[in-house]
């Protein structure tokens, strides 16, 4: 899909969803210029919107394969990482969309998990100051 007779760039992008079917299949997108490998991007994935890790750029499009453009980029990872995260799920036989998401998910997701590490502390310590046990 190309703009204004324009040459268009394509990206291999793993999306970072949950269903390991779709999460270990790359998929072809139309990107800008200045979308190179590791950048995060968002796309419009099935009826929703989702977070995708780029691995490629200027990859030939699939024949018969209609091309959607990304939504815009939300981060970029370090190309390295990108190719250790590949390593890791061709070696540890997992997908890509999980050695990749433990950085590249929202800084909402970030903050959950920290306040999830911290919660068994926090309980503990208001057990311990609780006036309800003390009196037993």
């Amino acid at each position: 899909m190309t703009t204004l007779g324009c040459v268009s760039r394509y990206a291999s992008v793993y999306p970072l969803v949950n269903a390991r079917a779709l999460a270990s299949r790359i998929f072809t997108y139309e990107v800008p210029d200045e979308v190179e490998k590791g950048a995060v991007v968002e796309v419009r994935f099935a009826r929703s919107r989702a977070r995708g890790v780029v691995v490629n750029v200027d990859g030939g499009v699939p024949e018969g394969i209609e091309v959607s453009a990304i939504e815009r980029v939300v981060e970029k990872l370090p190309p390295a990482l990108v190719d250790l995260a590949l390593w890791l799920a061709e070696y540890y036989g997992s997908t890509p969309a999980r050695t990749c998401c433990s950085r590249a998910r929202p800084e909402a997701a970030r903050r959950r998990s920290i306040c999830r590490r911290a919660r068994p502390r926090l309980r503990a310590e208001r057990a311990r100051s609780c006036s309800c046990r003390r009196s037993r």
